[in-house]
């Protein structure tokens, strides 16, 4: 039968959790600001094309690639395509408005670099 001694306390982390520290680098917080100035030209690209009317010409692009090259664009730009095919279709524009800018905002939300102490683990107080 084990004893309590033997068993590590909640908020007290474990000595894996010392070595996962030694080996994963500290985020940049230039690469997090990079990411969310890229996140938000890509929005305003979107927005550009949909005040354009252009986004019906994309949607037919990305359709007429190759479908290893279509897959591969949806990876590396899914919140735009999927903003692009929600706005292309027939849902109910209120729907569709409400979808759009929610991927917008959530995206970029996400997108926004956390500074270190932020990151933390929240079971440690």
């Amino acid at each position: 039968m084990a004893t309590t001694q033997s068993r590590p306390r909640i908020g007290t982390p474990g000595p894996h959790v010392r070595l996962v520290d030694r080996l994963r680098p500290e985020s940049s917080r230039l690469g997090g600001l990079i990411w969310l100035v890229f996140m938000i030209g890509m929005w305003i690209a979107f927005f550009a094309a949909l005040f354009a009317d252009q986004l019906d010409a994309v949607r037919d692009w990305v359709r007429d690639l190759p479908l290893i090259a279509e897959l591969g664009l949806w990876l590396a730009t899914f919140p735009w395509l999927l903003g692009t095919a929600v706005w292309e279709s027939s849902w109910a524009p209120v729907l569709r408005t409400l979808l759009v800018a929610a991927f917008a905002i959530g995206w970029t939300l996400i997108s926004i670099p956390r500074s270190p102490r932020d990151t933390g683990s929240r079971v440690e107080r």
